[in-house]
This record gives structure tokens, C-alpha cells and sequence, in this order.
């Protein structure tokens, strides 16, 4: 009778215990994505909380803008010093030449760039997430995984967080070093000399400290939520890093060829 009513206590407190059993606080989900990101995971599977890490996502985006613009005021200088030196002329200037309206101008794409840059860091994080866990969402189906939707968007917007958190100390150690290179990732070891001109240089820039981090903690979730076993787990991640790295480079090499294919470079 006593190891029967001893069993059942084990029982109980292992339900209490039990990874996801709990809701777990927004202050808990922020620790657990560094110090214990597979219970987060179990506990996202069983409540696929969005709103809390979105309002979070959007709260380090506003928080960082203004870091988040000298970095871009550096990525114009980086575009302008390659365009002179690719093409004899700075296309990045677009107020070069200009008449009288050339600071209105100048103005004007500075109001343009502060308002876009709001609404990608209210909008971006959702559409992101969103059709992020919808590729994920195909690729587990495929490998008959039992994920949800609304599962996968939760874990992808925590994922997200920690994106951010690595975005803005990356950008942050730009605007110290006054140089357009992402000291976190593979291209500040093996090609600290390259630019965004060049394919191998972007191809090394996605490759940082916090991307590798946010691969595995898309892998523990897509593992855990689908019950995969890890060589699913890292086909479905493997896959979805490859989309990313492909849209990371297009999106820096697009430029140079647009300025290739409008004849700068003749």
C-alpha cells in the first residue's frame, strides 16, 4: 500500500515538474533562450504564448533605433566607398549635383529612412516569424512532424529575441570600431580586409556567433515540438538556415547587380 500511494506521489510531482507543464513568465522565457533553452522549447510546445515575445521583439527594436540607424549611416558610407571605387562616381549621394532643393531633399530621405525603419521594427519581427514558421511549418510536414502553426510562430519569435539581442551588440561594436564588419561572425576572422561587394565576405558575415545560437534553438524547438529524432531535427533546420544565408547575401550582392546591370560599371 505504501509504495503503491509513494508511486503515485512520484507520479504527481513529475506532472507538476515536467518541462511546459507550467507557463513560464516573459522574464523566465528571456533566461531560459540562454541558460535552459530546451525546457523553453518543451514549455512553448505546450503553451505557444506569441504576444509576450512579440511585444518584447518590438520594445528592443524601438530601444535599439537609434544604434540601429548609425548603422545604417555606416552601411551608406561602406556603399558610397565602394561605389567610388567600382564605378568613379558615388551613387550612394544621391544629392550630389543636386540644385537649390538638395538639402530639402536630403531632408526628406532622412524622414523616409526613420519612418521605414519604424515600421520594418514594428512590422518585420511578425511577418517574419510568421512565414518563417510557416517554412518550417511545410518542411516538418513533410518529414510527418506534428507541429502547429501557432507552435512553431511561438518558438521562431523566441528565437527572434535572441536574433535581435545579437543584432543590436553586433551593430553596436560596428559603430565603436567605425568599420561596417560584423565582429561576431566568421568574416572578421578569415576576411577582415573584404566588403559587401564580395560573395564569399557576405557568405562569412551570416556565419556568426548568434546565428550559430539561434540555428541551435531553431533546432531544439523544431526537434522537441515535431518529436523528431536529431537527423530530422537538423534537415528541417539545415534547410531553413540555407533559405536564410541565400537572402542574407542576395540581399547585400542585389545592389551591385542592379548598379552592374544599369551599366555603372562600363
Amino acid at each position: 500500500m505504501n509504495d503503491q500511494m509513494n508511486e503515485q506521489h512520484h507520479e504527481e510531482l513529475t506532472r507538476v515538474v515536467a518541462p511546459g507543464a507550467r507557463k513560464m513568465s516573459i522574464v523566465q522565457r528571456i533566461i531560459s533562450i540562454f541558460i535552459a533553452p530546451g525546457e523553453l522549447m518543451h514549455n512553448i510546445k505546450a503553451h505557444p504564448v506569441v504576444l509576450a515575445p512579440l511585444i518584447l521583439c518590438i520594445a528592443i527594436g524601438l530601444l535599439s533605433m537609434p544604434v540601429t540607424l548609425q548603422g545604417q549611416d555606416l552601411l551608406n558610407r561602406e556603399l558610397s566607398n565602394i561605389s567610388i571605387e567600382r564605378y568613379g562616381i558615388d551613387l550612394m549621394n544621391l544629392a550630389a549635383g543636386a540644385n537649390e532643393y538638395g538639402d530639402d531633399l536630403t531632408g526628406a530621405l532622412g524622414v523616409v529612412t526613420l519612418v521605414t525603419t519604424i515600421a520594418a521594427t514594428i512590422i518585420g519581427p511578425a511577418l517574419i516569424s510568421f512565414i518563417t514558421a510557416l517554412v518550417l511549418l511545410v518542411l516538418s510536414k513533410i518529414l510527418r512532424g506534428q507541429a502547429k502553426l501557432g507552435q512553431l510562430f511561438s518558438m521562431y519569435l523566441h528565437v527572434y529575441v535572441l536574433s535581435l539581442i545579437g543584432s543590436l551588440i553586433s551593430i553596436s561594436l560596428m559603430v565603436m570600431t567605425d568599420n561596417y564588419l560584423d565582429m561576431t561572425s566568421l568574416a572578421a576572422i578569415i576576411m577582415p580586409d573584404g566588403n559587401i561587394s564580395m560573395f564569399s565576405f557576405n557568405v562569412l558575415s551570416g556565419i556568426s556567433v548568434f546565428i550559430i545560437w539561434a540555428t541551435i534553438l531553431t533546432y531544439l524547438g523544431v526537434k522537441i515540438i515535431n518529436d523528431f529524432s536529431g537527423v530530422k531535427a537538423w534537415i528541417v533546420t539545415g534547410i531553413s538556415f540555407l533559405g536564410w544565408l541565400a537572402i542574407h547575401v542576395g540581399t547585400f550582392m542585389s545592389t551591385f547587380l542592379i548598379w552592374d546591370a544599369m551599366g555603372m560599371g562600363m
